[in-house]
Parts: C-alpha cells; sequence; structure tokens
C-alpha cells in the first residue's frame, strides 16, 4: 500500500527532480492539467489546489467535504465531486490538456487511431472592469495541432509584442479602455476569438489649470523656461502656441526657448487635452530685448603738434535705443 503523501512531485523527461510542492494535507485525488499547464489536485484538508506550471501556488477552491475524485476542467469551470454529496463548478477558465486517468485507446471510438485535433477556442476572455492603476489579465484557452501561435489586439489594432495565451496589464490607464481580442493559429489555419471589453470604471476628471503660465523677460542670448500646474485625469496631452501658431515639438509641460532671439518674442499659451476635455491657458508675454553695442566709431581730427583734443564720435544702436554721440577727448601727450 502506497503510504499518503503531501508532496506534488514534478520530475523532468530525465527523471531528475524539476520541482516539488507540500500541500496544507494530503493530496487524496489524481491531478488534471490545463491548457496552460496550471495544475489542480484535491486534499484531504477539503480544498482543490492550483499549482502554476512552475509549481507555484495559485490559488484553493473550498469544498465542504474530502474530495478524492479527479477534478475536471470543462468550458472555464472546474467540476469537483466532494464526500459531502454535492457537485461544485467554479470558474477557473481553464481547458482540459489531460488527465491522472486518460481515456482507454486515445479516443471516444476505442478505436486506438489518433484523430486529428481542430482547432478551437474553449475558454474566450472575459469582460473586466477595473479602476486606474489595477493590474488587468486577459486569457484565451485553445485546443489545436501544436505548436499553436497568439496574437492579441485592442480595438482591431495588433498590438505589439502581444502573442502569449494571456495578455497583462500592470496598470491600467483610461487609454486602455476598449475591445479585446486574440487571434490563435495553428497548422490548419487561424481562429480569432470574441470581443471581450475593459471598462475603466475610475471617474474622467477634465484638466484644470491651476498655475497659469507666468511673463518672463530676457535678454538674448539668455534661457527663458513656461511652466504651469495642472489637474485632471491622466494621460494628458500639450501643445504650445506663440502668437496663436503652434510651435513645432513643443509637446510638453514645459517650453524652453534656449539661446532666445528677439524674433521670438510674443504672447505664448498652452492647451492641455485628456479624455474628458480640452482647456487652453491665459496668454503668457515673453519679451526677449537685444544687447546693446557700439556699431560705429568715427574720427572727427588729428593727433600731433598742437592740434588740441581729439574728439571721437560713438553710435550707440539696439531696439528702444536712441542714437547718440559721445563725446571722448583725448590729447596728445608729448
Amino acid at each position: 500500500m502506497i503510504a499518503p503523501t503531501r508532496r506534488f512531485v514534478a520530475l523532468k523527461p530525465d527523471g531528475t527532480l524539476k520541482w516539488d510542492y507540500v500541500a496544507g494535507t494530503t493530496i487524496s485525488s489524481s491531478p488534471v492539467i490545463g491548457a496552460d499547464g496550471s495544475i489542480f489536485f484535491g486534499c484531504a484538508d477539503r480544498k482543490v489546489y492550483a499549482l502554476t506550471s512552475d509549481g507555484r501556488l495559485r490559488r484553493t477552491y473550498a469544498t465542504a467535504n474530502k474530495l478524492f475524485a479527479t477534478p475536471l476542467p470543462h468550458r472555464g469551470r472546474l467540476y469537483l465531486p466532494s464526500e459531502d454529496g454535492r457537485l461544485y463548478a467554479p470558474e477557473v477558465g481553464h481547458v482540459p490538456t489531460s488527465t491522472g486517468r486518460p481515456m482507454h485507446r486515445q479516443n471516444s471510438r476505442r478505436s486506438g487511431q489518433r484523430t486529428t485535433q481542430v482547432l478551437a477556442i474553449g475558454v474566450q476572455p472575459r469582460p473586466v472592469s477595473a479602476e486606474v492603476g489595477e493590474t488587468v489579465t486577459f486569457s484565451v484557452e485553445t485546443v489545436g495541432a501544436p505548436p499553436l501561435s497568439y496574437q492579441w489586439f485592442f480595438n482591431g489594432q495588433a498590438i505589439a509584442g502581444a502573442t502569449d495565451p494571456n495578455y497583462n496589464i500592470d496598470s491600467t490607464t483610461h487609454a486602455n479602455g476598449g475591445q479585446f481580442s486574440a487571434r490563435v493559429t495553428d497548422g490548419s489555419g487561424n481562429l480569432t476569438g470574441v470581443n471581450a471589453a475593459l471598462t475603466i470604471t475610475t471617474p474622467l476628471v477634465p484638466p484644470s489649470i491651476v498655475t497659469p503660465p507666468a511673463n518672463q523677460n530676457a535678454f538674448a542670448g539668455g534661457s527663458v523656461t513656461l511652466s504651469l500646474a495642472v489637474t485632471g485625469t491622466v494621460p494628458m496631452t500639450y501643445q504650445w502656441f506663440r502668437d496663436g501658431a503652434p510651435v513645432p515639438g513643443a509637446t510638453s509641460s514645459s517650453l524652453t526657448l534656449a539661446d532666445a532671439r528677439p524674433g521670438q518674442s510674443g504672447s505664448f499659451a498652452v492647451r492641455i487635452t485628456n479624455f474628458a476635455g480640452t482647456v487652453t491657458s491665459a496668454a503668457a508675454v515673453v519679451t526677449i530685448a537685444p544687447v546693446r553695442r557700439t556699431s560705429n566709431l568715427s574720427i572727427r581730427s588729428q593727433i600731433g603738434g598742437n592740434t588740441g583734443p581729439l574728439t571721437v564720435g560713438l553710435t550707440i544702436g539696439g531696439a528702444g535705443t536712441q542714437t547718440g554721440l559721445a563725446l571722448v577727448e583725448v590729447y596728445d601727450i608729448p
């Protein structure tokens, strides 16, 4: 007689240990394996254990008494016959690939002939409602002739890199709200499942400007930064305008004019948009003043002998300044 055990052991093809899992009490039923490799078995503690394919506990399902018969997954439910006289059927989202008691001669006709596995989606992805920031997973369970390949779609567009039976969103935003579906392909063709909606339940808040951009003054060659404080539902998009025209590439929450020039002076405003609406800030006036410089030097007399002082005229130029004459006296020193 084989002694009861709490250990569930997985071996590699060469017979060495791959992993083992210690259950809460004696394992009381044969295991069944889902299409994604999940493993289900019953224990004497009135629970059915669900392990991942690498031996980690996913969750347990409770019954009112011991479970000695093999669990049976079918169309997304796990059927659990218990000694309390009841049949439990929790939703697990799996279809079977193998059981602890395989059918004699491989198929329902007992013909002993190999049957071709028809491509089918046994469990479709389910609609999900989530708050912003939650983790969401869509799953599909399929049968078909290996190898199987997968491609997930969002609102009809292929999602780059989403080629597994499960599609995971680590932290949802309102941008993730929409329809998700999976296309499964094997050697016989492909099959696209039904759409499953992701509904984001966090209320949308339109953008609101708390602190608008402020007026700025600077000299040519300096740097000017315009910024603002805004509240609302993320993500938000930004577009800056100068004198009503969009500033190319200015799509951040701040705008910096490095090595500014007088020609960049003007009235600057920013338009903020999210899924709930759009708001445009009040305009901030930016004035870039030129740097004053000497533009001309003229000599009006000569030096030599006793000719007297030399008078030099300077023309000072620049926007906002007046042209004038500055007198400098230079004497001939013997």
